[in-house]
């Protein structure tokens, strides 16, 4: 990967962080919340702010990455996501 390029994709987290920030309004979200019920709710929320449909994609892209990564690195095997990983793809 090419160095110019390595901050698009950290603005790009970040971007996601904060929408996800502003849907929860700073509530504690635990793994255990994301349910189809709840990224269909932060779906909702995204079509309101009036996002483009590949904007939308890619703040569950990166969510989906985000929570691939923590069941990568479940050392223990204690972790469970509720959701199947492939509803992150709209």
């Amino acid at each position: 990967m090419s160095w110019h390029l390595y901050p698009l994709g950290i603005n790009s987290y970040r971007s996601t962080n904060q929408h996800f920030l502003d849907f929860t309004s700073g509530k504690k979200v635990l793994l255990g919340d994301l349910k189809k019920e709840f990224l269909s709710a932060f779906l909702d929320y995204l079509e309101k702010q009036n996002l483009a449909g590949s904007t939308i994609f890619k703040q569950f892209k990166n969510l989906r990455i985000f929570l691939n990564w923590l069941k990568a690195n479940d050392e223990d095997g204690l972790l469970h996501i509720p959701i199947e990983i492939h509803f992150m793809i709209i």
